[in-house]
């Protein structure tokens, strides 16, 4: 039986940007040509769930100058749509950068600098055998690599498993029935709850409730960060080390909140939703961000490019703090949507086909109708679609492959999402099943990592891997060449 060098299991954006960043890789060693196999399903092969099963009306919420696969060409996207015509829309949809990915592999295939072998199928378990990986698909077939590369995206478990199989539950946007005329409810407060209004929105009718346990309401992005934290910065961070990470954050977060006083849209805007005023929350907002006066954005979006190296320094304690009490906040208001996205949610709040509420306990079902308590009282409907983007708890994912991963020991959940990994090398870390030579790419590194749902993020991380495995690579044709 063949054995491959590397086997890539998922291929959607992180799959197809690590491949890019091996051959970035073979084509500076030159002699290096490496057998590849790469397994995901037909349906989303190069182009991933999260794009290629998209709704058209779902639109990308991070700049296309941030959305490359590849380190060395980090304007890639953005070029692509210059010369495809595609820049009629500062936010191309989704689908079209599923094209993108597919285009991008396309053009790997095409060099010929790798060895591609194409298995479009999903991989049900894998075992470590003599030194190598055994990869096991539905018709029994067995693959072997002598390394695993573990690119499956976010792999959340259910939030609602009790309701999932309940007629007029929705969790795709293909379930839904546009012909049902009264509110949907929707379960969420950020990405995946916006593109599920505005996939029901389609018709400029729809009517639903959105709801979630903290109350939040989407953000929106300034077009331009001018404001330049004063206090919030990495040199500032590093000079607290008398403090543990976490508390010098708040330190710092702290102090530059209360230096912008009333120039601020935070305390302004969280007073308006908590009030009731919604489509004063939206106009408020959508106001400021027009003329990019938007500071408090702006000192959360200055944390992008250092952030990750702020959470590889907490401890286990502190990360699972900030997450607990801080992360549906920092989701809110850290991760702003479009403003097309958000001047339509606004418009709905004013013809009051939309509204806001925060949830006092998890919805119950009777007699064909859904119910959500909240704190202005109880809201029904028979339809309810979860837009939470689930839940990070992954020992109830339904991946045969990770949960066999999990109940045979090859890899250990993490508490704040996702598995253990060694940050350096990427490889899966296990306390009960120890193995060298299996990897993960992307955002089941959330954990450890923090930020892997930035494309700029996993392709770094994807130039690292590749450099080591290219040094490996070379130990290993060294080392047969002093045997022979």
């Amino acid at each position: 039986m063949e054995v491959f060098d590397i086997a890539i299991i998922g291929f959607g954006a992180s799959g197809v940007g690590l491949l890019n960043e091996i051959q970035n890789e073979v084509f500076t060693k030159r002699h290096l040509k490496p057998n590849i196999a790469i397994f995901n399903n037909q349906k989303s092969f190069a182009k991933g769930k999260a794009f290629g099963d998209a709704s058209p009306i779902h639109i990308v919420n991070t700049p296309p100058e941030l959305m490359s696969p590849s380190v060395v060409e980090p304007n890639g996207f953005w070029h692509w749509l210059r010369e495809q015509n595609s820049m009629d829309s500062r936010w191309p949809t989704r689908i079209t950068f599923a094209k993108y990915l597919e285009y991008v592999y396309s053009d790997i295939h095409a060099t010929g600098l790798l060895n591609l072998h194409e298995v479009q199928r999903d991989v049900l378990s894998l075992q470590y055998v003599e030194g190598a990986f055994e990869l096991a698909l539905q018709d029994g077939e067995l693959i072997k690599a002598r390394e695993v590369v573990l690119c499956l995206g976010s792999l959340n478990s259910s939030n609602f498993s009790d309701l999932e199989e309940l007629p007029g539950f929705i969790n795709h946007h293909t379930q839904y029935n546009q012909t049902v005329n009264e509110p949907v409810l929707i379960a969420g407060s950020g990405l995946t709850a916006v593109d599920a209004f505005r996939h029901l929105d389609k018709s400029k009718n729809a009517r639903a409730n959105i709801f979630s346990r903290n109350g939040l309401a989407p953000t929106c992005l300034s077009e331009k960060h001018l404001y330049a934290p004063k206090y919030l910065t990495w040199n500032s961070l590093i000079r607290e080390n008398h403090l543990s990470p976490l508390k010098a954050f708040m330190k710092l977060l702290l102090k530059e909140h209360r230096s912008l006083q009333n120039e601020s849209e935070f305390k302004t805007a969280i007073r308006l939703l908590r009030t009731g005023k919604q489509a004063e929350y939206f106009r408020y907002l959508e106001d400021r961000a027009a003329n990019a006066d938007l500071p408090w954005q702006d000192v959360l979006v200055s944390t992008r490019y250092w952030f990750h190296k702020f959470w590889k320094a907490m401890p286990i304690q502190e990360k699972y703090q900030f997450v607990s009490s801080f992360g549906s906040l920092w989701a809110a208001w850290r991760h702003p949507i479009p403003m097309s996205s958000f001047s339509q949610l606004g418009n709905a709040v004013d013809e009051e086909r939309l509204e806001f509420f925060k949830a006092t306990s998890k919805p119950t079902y009777e007699n064909g109708v859904f119910r959500v308590p909240t704190v202005r009282g109880t809201m029904e409907s028979r339809m309810l679609w979860d837009g939470t983007g689930g839940s990070p708890v992954i020992r109830n994912s339904v991946s045969p492959l990770l949960d066999q991963l999990i109940s045979e020991g090859y890899v250990e959940p993490h508490p704040c999402g996702g598995i253990y990994i060694n940050p350096k090398t990427f490889e899966v870390s296990s306390s009960r099943n120890e193995v060298s030579g299996l990897y993960n790419i992307g955002p089941l590194n959330k954990g450890v990592l923090f930020s892997t749902n930035a494309f700029w993020f996993n392709a770094q991380c994807s130039e690292k891997w590749a450099h080591q495995w290219a040094k490996r690579a070379e130990a290993r044709t060294t080392e047969h060449k002093v045997v022979v």
